[in-house]
């Protein structure tokens, strides 16, 4: 068995060899194409190898290429914070980054990063660029708004400006300057542009998702529709992953820092985890709020003592634990009565909507 080492870049990649007894065999650059690793492997006639590469930008493409290969066994991805902090080293090259992988990878010491297949890697970035353009077209909104206050216009009391009524009232008004009304129009064009194809993806993640169990019991968690529902699968993989819905909060990103120094602690900004989990889980959270007793009480309860960011914040994690026992006791949420407490980090047993505290 040999270990390789592979230190990726956008256009190649440097890879390193080392042996069964830890020595360093060859260091070598190659291209980010399947000739390029294959040639690598063949060097080495009638031996299999494990391979490893960090987590980064461009990893996606140099692990299919070597998942591909019939040579390689196994491919690893490693978590790049964690294996700096489990090799550290003062002087940093790409040379010296491809044996430190291979070494580790040999020793059986490398914090390993969950890898979903493919097809569930292809669908995720449908679902990113889906709120790639609603986030352009979000854009769009607010410089048509910015541009009717430099006209001096005061648009109509409507609950959306782009829904009908609006939308009407846009098309038939006609702004003073003639090439504010001509770049009104163009931003018109830009937005019903966006509109169709957001109205596009959605359907498309629609029939991709269609009959997926685990998406039907999301969707009867309060603030969990398709496209948020879409956003939890994909980037929850199993959730079997998590012991317990504590470090599920600790992979969303719903947990504030920790201080302590002697008797002092305090708490400070979220951790860094999953962007997309955390934006969906707050964004979701706004409208549990809304539409369902539970949660309302308990963002009132804590609005009442800590704030409305706070509030938001425990009201996101009060809708991870929902999630997360939905997911992992496979029953859809049952609303309960408002003096009915969501479920607790600690709590293990009952209906995912109807624990206590």
């Amino acid at each position: 068995m040999r270990y390789l080492g592979c230190d990726v870049h956008r256009d190649y990649t440097t890879v390193s060899v080392v042996s069964e007894n830890g020595e360093v065999v060859s260091t070598s650059r190659c291209a980010n194409n399947e000739e390029g690793l294959r040639a690598l492997c063949e060097r080495f006639p009638r031996e299999r190898f494990s391979a490893v590469l960090e987590a980064g930008l461009n990893w996606g493409v140099v692990y299919d290429l070597l998942e591909g290969l019939e040579e390689v066994d196994r491919v690893v991805l490693a978590h790049p914070p964690k294996v700096k902090a489990i090799a550290s080293a003062k002087i940093k090259t790409d040379k010296i980054d491809s044996k430190i992988l291979a070494r580790l990878l040999r020793a059986d010491l490398i914090p390993e990063v969950w890898v979903p297949p493919r097809d569930v890697r292809v669908l995720k970035s449908i679902v990113r660029y889906r709120a790639f353009v609603v986030k352009v077209r979000t854009m769009v909104k607010n410089r048509i708004h910015d541009l009717l206050r430099k006209a001096h216009v005061e648009a109509p009391e409507a609950k959306d400006l782009f829904g009908r009524y609006g939308r009407e009232w846009l098309e038939a008004m006609e702004l003073r300057d003639e090439r504010e009304d001509e770049l009104l129009g163009y931003h018109l064009k830009v937005y019903d542009f966006l509109t169709d194809v957001e109205k596009g993806l959605r359907r498309w993640i629609e029939r991709e998702m269609k009959e997926n169990e685990e998406l039907e019991l999301l969707k009867t968690v309060p603030g969990i529709g398709e496209v948020f529902g879409a956003i939890l699968v994909l980037k929850i993989g199993k959730i079997d992953r998590f012991p317990d819905p504590a470090h599920f909060h600790s992979y969303s990103g719903l947990v504030p820092s920790t201080h302590v120094s002697g008797s002092t602690q305090y708490h400070g900004r979220l951790i860094k985890g999953n962007k997309w989990l955390r934006w969906a889980f707050i964004e979701g959270a706004h409208t549990s709020v809304k539409i369902s007793p539970c949660f309302r009480e308990h963002y009132t309860r804590v609005k009442r003592r800590a704030g409305s960011q706070a509030a938001s914040v425990s009201a996101a994690r009060k809708l991870a634990t929902v999630v997360y026992r939905v997911l992992k006791g496979r029953e859809p949420y049952r609303e309960m009565n408002k003096k009915s407490r969501l479920p607790s980090v600690r709590s293990s047993q009952g209906n995912p909507g109807s624990l206590q505290e």
